[in-house]
């Protein structure tokens, strides 16, 4: 295969490369979340289960993850692994796989804790503590599957990508004398092209940094992301202080994720103490989750400050594999924000197929950059 038809580097301008994913799958890396999936089902498939089961905005709907009910096939020393097959959480949640972490369905969560909490009081005889402990600690394995072990098998999975045989022929030409904004995890910028590491800004950390510390989250601030799911459901008829009955007569709400969420100490419905101490403890362990997923793109910013402090005189961006989503706009505009003549850039995009035409054509728009034949190159 040919060369994309990107322009012979310019000598002494003053150049700026923002990577993203899109380079790194060009060379062959099998680096898509949909491949971060596949890796999960291979060796942490709990994990693969609890962000299909519990994420998305269709979360009730997606319980089926890609192993479900598929038919196994002899794998090494006689393991029986399963054979994936295409889902709507791998089709569409492992897609938007950073997006989606802000999709964690409270209300699914709640319903399964509120099954599973024992009905009688600590003052019965029949009560054990183990009935009242265990269905939150299953609550803390949700939150620590899709937090800590999360992140941890996904630096594991970075350190796996490798680009694909052959991949020296399509090399690009770069522009040596440029910088690099990276935001992928991996090194091919050093290892494969050369670049040195003083030139390359890896925004989100690499697979060198110490396991745990890679920047992976959504962007959605908790506390809006809380006021957001409260707003949507609190006209629900589940979510009404008082209930009716197949009789047609009225009680008290006593739905667990309603009292975590809309009652108090004071609200019918509670029965027992311990349903009030159990929605307390899970309501504080799932907006913790939130908290700790949360990417914080102004504290990132900050901490890059030095590199963006020398964008000043840029002249020429060239964009390589960025979605250019949502997710990561607040770094574009913190780069036009640091070059003295913004108007005066020179801007392009690199393009694989229509849906990255109209991602660049949106983003274009949304910066007021004025789009040429020259703006977009395939890849």
């Amino acid at each position: 295969m040919s060369r994309p038809n990107l322009p012979p580097p310019p000598t002494g301008c003053r150049h700026l490369y923002v990577i993203g994913n899109g380079f790194d799958r060009y060379h062959g890396a099998a680096s898509a979340y949909a491949d971060f999936h596949r890796y999960l089902l291979r060796c942490a498939p709990d994990v693969a289960a609890t962000f299909d089961r519990y994420f998305g905005p269709q979360a009730p709907h997606a319980g089926r993850t890609a192993t479900d009910g598929a038919p196994h096939v002899p794998g090494r020393r006689g393991q029986r692994n399963p054979r994936p097959r295409p889902t709507w959480a791998e089709n569409h949640l492992w897609s938007n796989f950073e997006e989606c972490l802000c999709e964690l369905d409270r209300e699914k969560i709640f319903d399964s804790l509120d099954a599973a909490l024992p009905r009688i009081g600590p003052d019965d005889s029949a009560f054990r503590y183990a009935d009242y402990r265990l269905p939150l600690d299953r609550i803390a394995g949700i939150v620590e599957a899709c937090t800590f072990e999360m992140k941890y098998r996904f630096h594991r999975w970075i350190n796996t990508l490798h680009y694909a045989r052959g991949f020296r022929r399509r090399m690009l030409p770069l522009d040596p004398e440029a910088l690099f904004l990276d935001f992928n995890y991996t090194t091919f910028l050093e290892s494969e092209y050369a670049v040195p590491r003083s030139r390359i800004r890896y925004l989100h950390g690499c697979r060198r940094d110490p396991f745990g510390s890679l920047v992976v989250g959504h962007r959605i601030d908790p506390e809006t992301s809380l006021d957001r799911w409260l707003g949507r459901i609190r006209r629900r008829r589940r979510y009404r202080p008082q209930l009716r009955n197949a009789r047609g007569r009225y009680y008290p709400n006593d739905r667990l994720a309603y009292l975590a969420y809309f009652g108090d100490e004071r609200s019918e419905g509670w029965h027992n103490p311990l349903r009030y101490h159990a929605a307390e403890e899970a309501v504080e362990r799932i907006e913790a989750y939130y908290r700790r997923s949360y990417k914080p793109t102004a504290d990132v910013i900050d901490r890059h400050a030095d590199f963006f402090g020398r964008l000043r005189d840029l002249e020429r961006i060239t964009v390589i594999g960025h979605s250019l989503g949502a997710v990561d706009l607040p770094y574009f505009d913190r780069i036009i924000l640091s070059v003295d003549a913004p108007e005066a850039l020179a801007w392009r995009f690199s393009c694989h197929d229509d849906a990255d035409r109209r991602r660049v054509e949106r983003f274009c728009r949304r910066q007021g950059i004025a789009m040429t034949d020259e703006t977009v190159f395939a890849l």
